[in-house]
């Protein structure tokens, strides 16, 4: 069911905020007295995890779900950006047993990685060093027009996998026709 709250979060953090405030205004000398005062004084609150920062999602993940098994609630999807450390650590954890979890893709994140993609290939040059860059050529501008097609196409059309990809192999030429030059073979559908 969609209800469109948010149902549970998980804030992970690996370090202090007032204990390195606090290391970074005080002498050296009376440092450990102080600290030590203060640490019999208070807790960490904001520091809830010894791990790097790369695990933190799959930790927080992890707790996420730990904490829906004990309770009954049961996810059968995860929303992801892309990186699948999270979703692997979550299947290999089997939270509810033999209920599989599937993997979904933030669309933001799917048509980000088409920009980077295209980015990286003007400023490498294409085949055999052409450049891409230039009048006519793979602009910033053709770039987020590109980008802006992408993502139209995978939202207005999730789940058919017959229209998805037309529009999708259809972004090029809507970039490229010009009314001196048609070069576009398929309907304009984004208006």
């Amino acid at each position: 069911m969609i209800s469109g709250y948010v149902v549970d979060f998980e804030v992970v953090s690996n370090i202090c905020v007032d204990c390195e405030r606090f290391e970074r205004n005080v002498d050296n000398m009376l440092l450990d007295k102080l600290k030590q005062s203060i640490l019999n004084y208070k807790q960490h609150y904001d520091k809830n995890y010894d791990g790097s920062s790369d695990t933190m999602e799959v930790e927080a993940a992890k707790r996420i779900w730990q904490r829906s098994a004990d309770t009954g609630l049961r996810y059968t999807t995860m929303l992801s950006d892309g990186d699948s450390k999270a979703c692997y650590a979550i299947v290999s954890m089997r939270p509810y047993g033999d209920v599989d979890i599937k993997k979904e893709e933030c669309i933001n994140h799917v048509a980000k990685r088409l920009t980077v993609g295209l980015e990286s290939l003007k400023s490498k040059g294409g085949p055999g060093g052409l450049s891409l860059g230039g009048r006519g050529m793979l602009t910033k501008k053709t770039i987020t027009m590109l980008h802006s097609y992408y993502h139209k196409a995978i939202k207005t059309h999730a789940g058919d996998t017959e229209k998805m990809p037309k529009d999708i192999l259809a972004a090029p030429y809507h970039v490229t026709s010009i009314d001196q030059k048609p070069t576009h073979p398929f309907p304009f559908q984004f208006i």
